[in-house]
């Protein structure tokens, strides 16, 4: 072999001696791990396996970390809890909210339930959040409601009924809660009749002779005597065989109805100047059921009954007024009456109140209207402007303008046909009065309520006497009477009745007259019940 490669063999076998050993895989010269190094399959004492185990060796996952929009999870052979993502499914212990999701870690509630009120008469509940029902509290005993009708509503036993009260010059009749309590002289009112019928009272009218009543069904009963009513007792009486009705209106001899279903306006009763078949004689209440319309252009939604005239609101806003002209309470510029059965000179009405109308209101020999705006406008006998004039009579109605009351008015007064002055009420709910405050052979003359014997719109602004010290403010009001006296009542917002003017009409049964002389209003309380 030559010497050279002998000189390599020594070389290879004889060079690891000439190095130190190599390190070993588990301590460099100071005791660390090197690159090399893998973990002892064995957790040093009293360390904690969540804190030192591999991402391999979570083991039995991490699942106790879970919660609401928390979700545990293995990082770096820990466990942690991270947010569950956005959107996800969650319960926020609230049974009021009825969708909940995860919202960076939170349980947020959304899509709530809203509590409504489930009646007229009860107020708005709240939800209870173990059960998500929402509670039924009910409204405090008279507490106001929408009656679903023109008239304002109170409650009483969760319903809602419509009350109202109306004079003529033989009695007060008021509606409370779908009964009707009637009462006439001196005499305290709760000791007056109940009439209560199948069905709860919705309107009552009075005249002379007679009584008549809208039940919720809308079929008109009428007693008492003469030709409007149906008989003399109120529980035997039959219904109205002129159909059912929309709104009723009752004057000293007479009584008219807005029809349900074609809304035509039908009379019976004394209604020469009034129905369309021009009878000299009276028409009976059994002899309704065949009883044409007036014929009005457009359907009607409301009537009025005036002594000798009636007028009525249709469908479009507009007041129509027939019969008789004296005085200029048609408005015409003539005071030549206008009967029903002349149809072209009754369709030729111009619009007096010139805007929509939304109420009428007639008394003796004069009308009243009142548009949706607020504003109201008279013709005919009853002194409204201050400068003595009548209007209607020889010019038409509507140069008088508008009457300046205060502010805007929300309802006339309901009056009857003899009554000479006329009530309205402030969206504040002051009551306004004006007209004739004095009637002729009697001494008392307080009439309208300010506790002085004068008239008002005569010499003077109709809004001279300022607000009626009714006691509260009000939600309704109506004037009555007859030849000589007259009565006023309001229905305050706490569905309590005050009332004033002749002692006969006012139910307080201690012969005292109202309104006259100071000290006599605030009139108080009436106890009807």
């Amino acid at each position: 072999m030559p010497s050279t490669h002998l000189s390599l063999l020594l070389l290879v076998f004889t060079l690891p001696a000439c190095f130190p050993d190599a390190p070993s895989k588990t301590s460099d010269a100071t005791g660390g791990l090197d690159d090399t190094s893998v973990v002892d399959s064995e957790t040093p004492p009293d360390t904690p396996a969540a804190e030192t185990d591999t991402a391999e060796e979570c083991v039995g996952g991490c699942g106790h970390l879970d919660g609401s929009c928390i979700v545990g999870v293995c990082e770096a052979g820990t466990c942690v809890a991270r947010a569950a993502a956005d959107d996800t499914d969650c319960d926020d212990g609230d049974a009021c909210t009825r969708h909940d999701s995860c919202l960076a870690g939170q349980c947020v509630g959304s899509d709530l339930v809203t509590c409504v009120a489930s009646s007229p008469c009860h107020e708005v509940g709240v939800c209870d959040p173990t059960s998500g029902v929402c509670s039924n509290p009910e409204k405090p005993f008279d507490a106001p409601c929408d009656s679903g009708t023109s008239y304002p509503g109170f409650c009483r036993d969760s319903e809602c009924r419509p009350r109202m009260v109306a004079i003529s010059e033989s009695r007060t009749c008021l509606l409370i809660h779908g009964d009707v309590r009637c009462w006439i002289g001196d005499v305290v009112a709760k000791d007056g009749p109940l009439y209560t019928f199948e069905l709860p009272v919705e309107e009552v009218a009075v005249g002379h002779e007679a009584t008549c009543v809208r039940l919720s069904d809308d079929t008109v009963r009428c007693w008492g005597s003469g030709p409007v009513a149906g008989g003399s007792d109120a529980a035997t009486v039959t219904p109205l065989p002129a159909g059912r009705a929309k709104s009723i209106a009752v004057g000293p001899d007479y009584a008219c109805i807005v029809s349900v279903g074609d809304q035509g306006v039908r009379c019976w009763g004394a209604v020469k100047l009034l129905d369309p078949s021009g009878s000299d004689t009276p028409i009976a209440y059994a002899s309704t059921r065949d009883l044409n319309p007036v014929p009005l252009l457009n359907p009607a939604v409301s009537v009025s009954a005036g002594y000798a005239h009636v007028c009525a609101v249709d469908t479009l806003g507009k007041i129509w007024c027939w019969g008789s002209g004296q005085l200029g309470g048609l408005g015409l510029g003539s005071t030549t009456d206008r009967p029903a059965y002349y149809p072209a000179g009754l369709q030729s009405t111009p619009n007096l109140l010139q805007a929509v109308a939304s109420q009428a209101s007639t008394g003796q020999n004069w009308s009243c209207g009142l548009s949706d705006a607020g504003n109201v406008r008279c013709w005919g006998q009853l002194p409204s402007y201050g400068d003595g004039r009548i209007y209607g009579d020889d010019e038409l109605g509507s140069l008088g303008g508008d009457i300046s009351l205060g502010g805007r008015i929300i309802r006339l007064s309901r009056n009857y046909g003899r009554s000479r002055h006329v009530c309205a009420i402030r969206e504040d709910g002051a009551v306004i009065c004006w007209g004739t405050g004095v009637l002729p052979l009697i001494q008392f003359t307080g009439y309208l309520g300010y506790e002085a014997g004068e008239s008002i719109g005569d010499d003077e602004p109709a809004v001279t006497g300022g607000p009626v010290d009714v006691g509260e403010p009000a939600a309704f009001v109506a004037v009555g009477g007859s030849r000589f006296v007259d009565g006023t009542c309001a229905i305050g917002v706490s569905g309590k009745l005050h009332c004033w003017g002749a002692a006969g009409y006012t139910g307080y049964g201690d012969g005292v007259d109202r309104g006259a002389v100071p000290g006599t209003m605030p009139p108080g309380d009436v106890p009807f019940e």
